[in-house]
């Protein structure tokens, strides 16, 4: 059992937790304006001197930094993350409600990466310099080219308003799903065949790929049973990075197909100055992304069992 694996990665997931909760509060806390006026600003009420007073008072912004950083962390710990000022609800249960919706589009969209770039990846690696590699070639120039806004912009056009095939405001339905599910998909299907390419190329010329040939295994589980298997570890390496792309992406991609998720949530919640949802949103990246990538690690090791949990390769 790797235990100093996993106490090692424990200590490092802490310190890192601790160092993006001081960037999260700090910056906060630099933002210039007072934050009891834009408090009662947000909700549209007059404030005169006495209500902006009585509010910092309830809110103990008279009190040192740290102070209200130690008390916000402790709060925090326990999965209270404070209160909204345009909703007036818990921020944890604001970010929870979007939380399904944003899953919902993340997963569709890596399945649509999947679906499309395992076969491609695959068949231009077997077939170099033919017209599937150059098909393979096309779709990863053009996925790397074109930027989530513009793409999303120009499938709206085209599938939602000239031909009126697919919805492209909201979640109604898989309707309004698939154009912004393919909008965040298609940049990270560019991304993955190309590394699968590469590391496909790189599988098929290693010495156990011919000494497999010479004893006479068939070539459709050399591929896929040794070859792929190979082929795939940058591919998941690209896959922990790529979840913390999804996060950010999303902002913008859930912003313009009006998508009820956490990147819009953001959104709006940056634009009212709600420091407590930026905060609490920010720490729930951080620990989604961290979460995914200790995961990752633990997959090295099954698609490959010479990788060892904090030990490296074996020879």
């Amino acid at each position: 059992m790797p235990i100093n694996f996993f106490i090692h990665r424990g200590i490092s997931f802490i310190i890192l937790l601790f160092g993006i909760s001081l960037v999260a509060f700090g910056l906060m806390a630099l933002v210039p304006g007072d934050t009891p006026e834009m408090i009662l600003t947000s909700i549209g009420v007059e404030a005169p001197p006495e209500t902006v007073e009585a509010l910092r008072q309830q809110l103990q912004l008279e009190d040192p930094v740290y102070v209200r950083y130690g008390r916000w962390l402790a709060r925090a710990l326990h999965l209270d993350l404070g209160i909204s000022y345009r909703t007036g609800l818990p921020v944890a249960e604001e970010l929870g409600n979007r939380l399904a919706a944003t899953v919902q589009l993340t997963m569709t969209s890596l399945a649509f990466a999947l679906l499309f770039s395992v076969p491609l990846g695959v068949l231009t690696a077997l077939y170099p310099k033919t017209w599937l590699d150059l098909i393979g070639r096309i779709t990863v120039l053009t996925g790397s080219s074109i930027p989530n806004f513009w793409l999303g912009l120009l499938l709206a056009y085209v599938f939602g308003v000239q031909l009126q095939w697919l919805s492209i405001a909201g979640a109604g339905g898989w309707e309004g799903l698939i154009l912004p599910a393919a909008t965040l998909g298609f940049g990270m299907l560019a991304a993955y065949t190309r590394l699968l390419r590469g590391s496909m190329l790189d599988a098929l010329s290693q010495g156990f790929i011919r000494v497999g040939r010479a004893k006479g295994l068939k070539e459709k589980w050399l591929i896929g049973r040794h070859a792929l298997r190979y082929a795939l570890l940058p591919v998941l390496t690209w896959f922990g990075i790529s979840i913390g792309q999804l996060l950010g992406g999303s902002v913008v991609v859930e912003t313009l197909f009006s998508w009820p998720g956490l990147g819009r949530f953001a959104v709006e919640s940056i634009q009212g100055r709600d420091y407590p949802v930026i905060q609490g949103y920010v720490l729930f990246s951080a620990l989604a992304v961290v979460t995914v990538n200790v995961v990752v690690d633990c997959l090295y090791s099954c698609l490959d069992p010479r990788i060892r949990l904090g030990g490296g390769r074996e020879q």
